[in-house]
């Protein structure tokens, strides 16, 4: 009986890293700042604008309150009650002019502190974004581990979450703040009702158009790549929905064709 040893094979060992990226198409910037601080971020160079969105929402929910405590018992509860839709009003028209302001000033980078970590948001292309690294461990050309940075995860997962709920809060809140106050005085629920209005409509309108903006702007992105590519035939088709407008950007090379939106 022989006494020679099996040779046991050892797997061929590789390692495959990939640049992983993530995007925030921002439409609201009332939703992006409410986000990072109900996170509990910390934005070391936090712009004058983001700052005057966060005291003109504090200076509104606080009018909110006052306005929601009134009553209509006596004159001087008349008098509170007038002083209360006027402050209300003011706030309305600061949080307008503050976000409009906002519009106009997106930092190129927005350097961020959440759980003793720096992160960097990098503006481009109608999103903040953030990159990371994820490394595989092959064997035999099989994925046998894989290590990615779990605190840019987390946080990417975590801002992602407050964002929509931000935003959607903000939604809701414009939706409902013109019918939530019955005041027994015509003239003063009327201009309650058009201070509403006014910002009202403005922020719905402003999302809208940088919803489109952000689409043609990926839109022209997805077709000056692909026309650097010989031989690559592009077609953009609309799509007129009474919600959404959509760009369909069909790519096709020979027998091959994949449409992206």
């Amino acid at each position: 009986m022989s006494g020679s040893k099996r040779e046991v094979r050892r797997p061929v060992v590789t390692t495959k890293t990939t640049n992983k990226l993530h995007k925030w198409p921002i439409t609201s910037m009332r939703a992006l700042v409410a986000a990072l601080s109900d996170q509990n971020c910390t934005v070391v160079n936090m712009p004058a604008e983001f700052t005057a969105i966060s005291a003109a929402e504090q200076e509104l929910s606080a009018a909110h309150s006052e306005l929601e405590a009134c009553g209509i018992g006596s004159l001087a509860d008349a008098e509170k009650l007038e002083a209360a839709v006027n402050r209300t009003i003011a706030a309305n028209e600061t949080l307008h002019k503050a976000l409009e302001a906002a519009n106009t000033a997106f930092p190129k980078k927005l350097n961020v502190k959440h759980r003793n970590r720096d992160f960097t948001l990098t503006w481009n292309v109608g999103s903040y974004q953030i990159g990371w690294t994820e490394t595989q461990t092959l064997h035999d050309g099989r994925v046998h581990q894989t290590k990615v940075d779990q605190g840019v995860v987390d946080f990417v997962n975590g801002l992602t979450g407050a964002y929509v709920r931000a935003d959607d809060r903000f939604k809701a809140a414009i939706e409902n703040e013109a019918k939530q106050y019955n005041i027994n005085s015509i003239l003063l629920q009327e201009r309650l009702d058009t201070a509403l209005r006014a910002r009202s409509q403005w922020e719905q309108i402003t999302e809208r158009m940088k919803l489109q903006a952000l689409r043609e702007e990926r839109k022209q992105m997805l077709l000056e790549n692909a026309l650097e590519i010989d031989g690559l035939d592009c077609f953009v088709d609309m799509v007129d929905d009474e919600s959404e407008d959509w760009a369909i950007v069909t790519v096709e090379l020979s027998d091959f064709s994949q449409s992206m939106f």
